[in-house]
């Protein structure tokens, strides 16, 4: 019987001394990645950026909005943003760029186009702030 407390005992801060080593490395790391980077094969690769884009036609669908934006380069998504009840268009959307240089050209070329006979807005997407 105490021979099975003292394994019990044994194998719980075994696993308490690798989870504290564990964070300790995760948090006290000397190197950083640079933000927004994943780190792959030990070299930091940019992730996708992802674009808003304003001011659409209601009758502008994914299809449409990636379609628009292919000419730059790779596209991991695109989405335009709908109402819940209704499925209708709210005139805005958002498209992911798998290379940001393809992202910087598009805001570039894209902002203030006529598109579908609106100007669309194109800008770098924001985190949604938190309403009051």
């Amino acid at each position: 019987m105490y021979l099975v407390g003292f394994l019990v005992r044994f194998v719980c801060k075994c696993i308490y001394i690798a989870l504290l080593k564990c964070l300790k490395d995760c948090f006290f790391a000397k190197e950083f990645p640079q933000k927004n980077c994943v780190v792959i094969n030990s070299n930091v690769k940019r992730m996708a950026k992802k674009l808003f884009v304003g001011n659409l036609s209601w009758s502008i669908g994914d299809t449409e909005l990636e379609e628009v934006f292919a000419e730059f380069g790779a596209i991991d998504e695109a989405v335009v943003i709908k109402e819940r009840g209704t499925d209708r268009s709210k005139g805005f959307g958002f498209v992911t760029f798998s290379d940001d240089d393809a992202a910087d050209a598009a805001i570039a070329e894209m902002n203030e186009k006529e598109v579908d006979g609106r100007p669309i807005n194109v800008n770098e997407a924001r985190p949604m702030q938190p309403r009051e």
